[in-house]
């Protein structure tokens, strides 16, 4: 008696049961695994210009700190001149501002994400002076500097650590100076 695999095989049927047989994607035996390694490739590079794209980021919200801090600084000193005392009956505090009082009110703005530790602020008064028959202003030489018609002028810089995936640690810096005319 024929067994019905026999009969299957007389006509063509297991040739047909293994053609509907899943095929077998792997590719060729010398890429296995190369999607996992792809992958990792270009995770690793894709990360490390987000991370960078981060920095250039923090850098741009350090200037804009920074920045603002010098304005500020310079905005606060030309109030605080060496007549302001008397001129406004002792109602500004830290009247008569000299350049440890403004590195002081730097100090005190407290900007979020920046540390005291990389900021330096440099302050200078300027005289306005006529003597090559020009106006240019030149340092002050004759106190008080910080009388009205002076300018002061307030520079701060903020040193930024940048660190990069890959890449080795740097350092730069982001600055801004403010210049204006003390009023009282």
């Amino acid at each position: 008696m024929a067994s019905w695999l026999d009969g299957a095989r007389a006509f063509g049927l297991a040739a047909t049961a293994r053609m509907r047989r899943k095929p077998d994607n792997r590719g060729p035996a010398g890429e296995a695994g190369a999607a996992l390694v792809e992958t990792a490739l270009s995770a690793a590079v894709m990360f490390s210009i987000l991370i960078g794209l981060f920095q250039v980021c923090l850098a741009f919200y350090s200037f804009t700190f920074v920045s603002d801090a010098a304005r500020e600084a310079s905005r606060w000193a030309m109030v605080r001149g060496s007549t302001s005392c008397t001129n406004s009956g002792n109602l500004l505090p830290g009247c008569n501002a000299a350049q440890s009082d403004v590195l002081g009110y730097v100090d005190s703005l407290g900007y979020p994400g920046l540390s005291a530790n990389n900021l330096t602020v440099n302050v200078s008064w300027l005289t306005l002076s006529t003597a090559s028959g020009s106006a240019q202003w030149s340092a002050c030489s004759a106190a008080p500097c910080n009388k009205p018609g002076n300018e002061v002028q307030v520079q701060v810089l903020y040193k930024l650590h940048f660190y990069i995936p890959f890449w080795k640690n740097s350092t730069g810096s982001v600055g801004s100076q403010s210049t204006m005319v003390i009023q009282q």
